[in-house]
């Protein structure tokens, strides 16, 4: 992973900044991603990051369409599938020893770094289809008919993949990172890439839920439901918890991340507790909320009255506090 990052850095430094350059640089990136060697991939995802962020929104869900079919879900799957149950069941049985070896301990921090670029690169399309759907709705309610769907093709790669590692992605939340999540002690740990990790997953779980616009959240619950039965009420709870907990000792240049990591779990918090957009809502609330997740319900009005309390508390966050816990109430 060490040296993915170093050979996507070279390859940034490389192109220039006309439009030939970066189409070059990109024709480039989708012949890494298309390579039989994981290195190549790695470094074809890594340059990804970078490059979406100097399109527009449309031109990035295109690219980022293209980027994922490119690598292949099945490869994005890999990277997550160190944090999956069966696999740790496994690890933990090979780690029954005194003390775990160098290559071992080396071995679990390559599987962290894998999860959090997977996770970024998911997290970044997430947001890219929630904006660039909203600005296409925003043009067909202006009159618009002829507006092109760019972002259906993303939004369906997405959601194929997130309602399957669902699991994955709420694990992480809850627990603060991939690394945190693997055990790995965190004097190991880059506590920036961790928050970030989680932040991005608490993204993904947003865009399954809905809680972005689209279909993720419409009908009978579909990507609700997957993430309430992967216990996405407790996982935001934790989060929030451990969010209001860090507060106090973030420095002035991580206070954006610190405020996102009390917000995400608030509107994950509120897109779980309000349920469907549709008739099926108050169906939701009596069977799905009331009678199997009462207690995760109770807890997660708790963690909300807490970020309400909080006086290190940024308003945007009291505000979603606020509909969290109204949302909460019976």
């Amino acid at each position: 992973m060490r040296a993915a990052a170093a050979a996507a850095a070279d390859t940034d430094h490389a192109e220039t900044d006309d439009p030939a350059g970066r189409a070059r640089r990109w024709s480039q990136c989708l012949e890494l991603m298309r390579a039989p060697g994981d290195e190549k991939k790695l470094v074809g995802l890594l340059l990804v990051t970078k490059i979406v962020r100097q399109e527009r929104r449309r031109e990035a869900a295109a690219l980022l369409s293209e980027a994922l079919e490119a690598v292949g879900a099945p490869f994005v799957r890999r990277l997550l599938l160190p944090l999956t149950r069966r696999h740790q069941q496994q690890q933990q049985k090979q780690q029954q020893q005194p003390s775990p070896s160098s290559e071992q301990e080396d071995s679990r921090l390559q599987d962290a770094a894998g999860a959090s670029l997977a996770l970024a690169i998911l997290a970044t399309a997430c947001r890219v289809a929630t904006a660039t759907a909203e600005e296409e709705d925003d043009e067909q309610e202006g009159g618009d008919a002829a507006a092109a769907k760019t972002v259906m093709p993303l939004r369906a790669l997405l959601l194929d993949l997130l309602q399957e590692m669902a699991p994955v992605a709420l694990k992480v939340a809850a627990e603060g990172g991939p690394g945190a999540a693997l055990r790995i002690p965190a004097s190991g740990l880059d506590p920036r890439g961790e928050a970030a990790a989680a932040a991005d997953a608490l993204e993904c779980a947003l865009l399954l839920c809905g809680g972005g616009g689209g279909e993720g959240g419409d009908g009978d619950g579909g990507g609700l439901g997957t993430v309430l039965d992967s216990g996405g009420l407790a996982a935001a709870s934790r989060a929030l918890l451990r969010g209001l907990g860090n507060q106090g000792h973030a420095k002035d240049d991580e206070k954006d991340g610190s405020v996102a990591l009390l917000t995400l779990p608030l509107r994950l918090m509120s897109a779980l507790l309000q349920g469907p957009s549709s008739s099926a809502s108050s169906s939701w609330r009596q069977t799905r909320l009331e009678s199997e997740c009462a207690d995760e319900v109770a807890d997660a009005a708790e963690a909300a009255a807490a970020a309400l309390a909080s006086p290190s508390t940024s308003s945007r966050a009291r505000l979603e506090a606020l509909r969290a816990l109204l949302l909460a109430l019976p």
